[in-house]
């Protein structure tokens, strides 16, 4: 589990986070959602240890991931939306890297290679951004840690590859693992979230789980608006909307069309 108790953080004298308390348990893909600026890539870093706060609590696996004890670095992995890469050949760099990892499998990679096309002999150098960032997944996936973060992971990715992230997140996700995806794409990884945390204005706005929020919202299309609805977008059938689950009963969430209601309450 990762435990976020009374977290503030700063960038000298800017305050990016205030007051945060959140978890994030296995067997679950979060999505971890705001604008920009709102401190999703700082509270990533906070729970790798990259980051260190003052003031708050923050324990992967129940230890402070600040200290960076080899325990808790095989734990975790943080793939940045931009991730380093060498100039060495794919294979080189992975098994470097991947030796710090116990759980790291390499059939696996290679397999997961196979399925994105990508060769292994190939060098870093030779590969556009997309598959770049499609040889970092592989890699992140087949390391097989606990807590995996991902930020902006879709970002690069065509259509085909995005629909191969889905299934293949899909696929690699357990009940030992936790999985936490920071993205502005929502819609590209929606239909994979368990739970979401929104972040707005320094602090949480929202943190439920994906059944909770079905049995607290419904949303749908209708060319009249209905009179309950809490926010709306014209759409060429009319208006999407979003309004109160008032018969109980368990409705389908659009997870962007949330976010944006969320985001512009005030």
């Amino acid at each position: 589990m990762i435990q976020i108790k009374n977290l503030d953080f700063s960038y000298g004298s800017k305050e990016v986070l205030k007051g945060i308390n959140t978890q994030f348990v296995e067997g679950r893909i979060y999505g971890l959602l705001g604008p920009n600026g709102a401190g999703k890539t700082t509270l990533m870093k906070l729970i790798c240890g990259i980051l260190r706060s003052k003031c708050g609590n923050v324990e992967t696996g129940g230890n402070n991931p600040a200290k960076r004890s080899p325990e808790t670095l095989q734990s975790l992995f943080y793939l940045p939306e931009h991730p380093q890469a060498t100039i060495n050949k794919i294979s080189t760099f992975v098994r470097e890297y991947g030796q710090f990892y116990p759980t790291f499998k390499y059939e696996e990679f290679e397999q997961l290679m196979k399925e994105l096309r990508l060769d292994c002999n190939t060098k870093f150098d030779k590969l556009s951004t997309g598959e770049c960032k499609k040889v970092f997944i592989a890699f992140a996936l087949a390391l097989n840690t606990p807590y995996l973060l991902l930020d902006e992971p879709t970002n690069g990715l065509d259509v085909t590859s995005k629909n191969e992230f889905r299934q293949i997140i899909s696929r690699y996700m357990n009940d030992e693992r936790c999985i936490i995806i920071a993205t502005h794409q929502i819609r590209e990884v929606s239909t994979l979230l368990d739970h979401i945390v929104i972040l707005k204005e320094k602090n949480i706005a929202t943190d439920a789980s994906i059944v909770d929020l079905q049995q607290q919202y419904r949303c749908g299309t209708a060319k009249e608006l209905p009179a309950d609805a809490l926010y709306s977008e014209e759409s060429i059938n009319g208006y999407n909307y979003i309004a109160p689950n008032s018969n109980g009963q368990e409705s389908n969430i659009d997870i962007e069309l949330l976010f944006n209601y969320i985001n512009l309450k005030k």
